[in-house]
């Protein structure tokens, strides 16, 4: 099983105390066909990978679309305050709410729900990757300015049974020289 932080797994280096670094440590992570990820929450995230074609529903909706009051009035006329007179956003129901199965193959979302939510140390999230391919995922509480598709993101590559991913040393290399280039962009 490799481990993938969700944040950086230490305060970075160099980056302003205020600064908050939005980024997958190792971002790009090579496993086995059958092996195991394990990303670890350091901040407010998510890890959301799409079925293969989907796109992503929006991070957060609008509340009084599922308001039964939006069209009442008081006796003034006038709208209540929770009538829909004032935006109200709430988070989308693919961001809060995790996806059952173990495993990931592209065939069908999967998502770990927003484990800052519950009480308590975040839990991890771990997959298995039966299929060999390249994965990519995202935390949908940190879209790009675009879309979902250009902001927090990773890759999970998976390799045939018998290939040899990178080790854990090579790993560890990896996310100290991410670490010290979100230091810098945040400086």
């Amino acid at each position: 099983t490799k481990v993938v932080y969700a944040g950086p797994p230490a305060p970075i280096e160099g980056a302003p105390r205020a600064s908050e670094v939005d980024r997958f440590f190792r971002d790009r992570v090579t496993v086995r066909a059958g092996d195991s990820v394990r990303w670890e929450f350091k901040g407010p995230h998510n890890v959301t990978f799409l079925a293969t074609g989907a796109t992503a529903a929006p991070p957060f909706v609008d509340a009084q679309v599922l308001n039964p009051y939006a069209t009442e009035r008081d006796a003034a006329g006038r709208p209540f305050w929770f009538s829909g007179a004032f935006p109200t956003l709430t988070l989308g129901a693919d961001m809060v709410k995790p996806t059952p199965g173990p495993t990931y193959d592209g065939s069908a979302l999967r998502n770990s729900g927003i484990p800052m939510l519950s009480s308590g140390a975040p839990k991890p999230y771990t997959l298995r990757f039966p299929k060999p391919g390249t994965y990519t995922y995202y935390c949908l509480l940190h879209p790009g300015i675009h879309n979902a598709f250009d902001g927090m993101r990773g890759t999970v590559r998976v390799l045939e049974k018998g290939a040899t991913p990178p080790s854990a040393k090579a790993d560890r290399s990896a996310i100290a020289a991410q670490a010290r280039t979100a230091g810098a962009t945040a400086a």
